[in-house]
């Protein structure tokens, strides 16, 4: 379920120029935050470990 803050940012992303794309475990872990199962907190602390694991 998109919500206004996801419209939202993709307008703001398209105006931009720039593109933003979520790998899968990126969508489930955003996911997870919108279903409540973790905290803001918790988003970012896995978003960040997963993006050092995977880009280097």
């Amino acid at each position: 379920m998109r919500t206004y803050g996801d419209v939202i940012s993709d307008k703001i992303t398209e105006l931009s120029g720039d593109e933003v794309t979520l790998d899968r475990t990126e969508e489930v872990l955003v996911s997870l935050k919108r279903q409540k199962v973790i905290s803001g907190r918790r988003l970012v602390t896995l978003l960040g470990q997963h993006q050092r694991e995977t880009r280097g």
